[in-house]
């Protein structure tokens, strides 16, 4: 895999988000937000209808946590744009900016994409294995079947009993290999909304603990 290129973009020096450009390997630039930390860093991928800025809070936790946590925009949003291989090629936005964390840090990521975000994280991590130590999808997006037993690294997914998406995201969950953790809250918000709303400190205290127990950043 060709290593991903980052320029610094600006530091707001209110809150310590440096922002970068990271080059992913079809040339589309992805827009990033990064927090250094000592343990295992976050990779945060955002839903359809949000963006990386939906992920600050969360990622303020994760830091005060320790980790370091690095934020994206997918091509096409904000100032992110795409490369040679189209709007659609969100997993290569997820590689370049895993490969960047792995370069800057040492470690492989826990990455945590949330619904189009988790398809993402979890169709990249097929792709480039090494890059990731844990996965964790809030209401991911499926991916294609064949390639779900490439899936081998721990896995936390989690969704709500009432969304749309919950009989998709029951078959997908159980079909994933092991070894993995499920978590069905109650309501229907979907991805993000499920942070946001009143299973938030329960959601952060779960995906903390996951973290939490990898031994590879600590």
């Amino acid at each position: 895999m060709q290593e991903p290129k980052a320029e610094p973009a600006s530091r707001d020096a209110r809150d310590g988000w440096e922002e970068l450009r990271i080059t992913a390997r079809d040339g589309g630039q992805i827009q990033a937000f990064w927090r250094a930390g000592g343990k295992t860093p976050f990779l945060l991928a955002h839903g359809r209808a949000f963006d990386a800025e939906s992920f600050r809070q969360f990622g303020d936790l994760a830091h005060e946590a320790g980790h370091g946590v690095l934020r994206i925009n997918f091509r096409g949003y904000h100032a992110s744009t795409a490369g040679s291989a189209g709007p659609d090629a969100r997993d290569d936005d997820v590689l370049a900016a895993a490969s960047w964390l792995r370069q800057h840090t040492g470690h492989p990521t826990i990455a945590l994409g949330a619904s189009m975000g988790g398809g993402a994280v979890f169709r990249a991590a097929t792709r480039e294995p090494d890059l990731f130590g844990r996965l964790i999808g809030w209401s991911p997006v499926p991916i294609p079947a064949e390639l779900v037993p490439a899936l081998t690294m721990p896995k936390l997914v989690v969704w709500s009993a009432d969304e749309a998406m919950a009989p998709a995201l029951q078959t997908y969950a159980h079909e994933l290999p092991e070894p993995k953790t499920l978590h069905v809250f109650t309501g229907n918000a979907h991805a993000q909304n499920l942070w946001s709303g009143p299973h938030q400190s329960a959601l952060t205290q779960l995906v903390l603990a996951f973290a939490a127990d990898d031994p590879t950043g600590r």
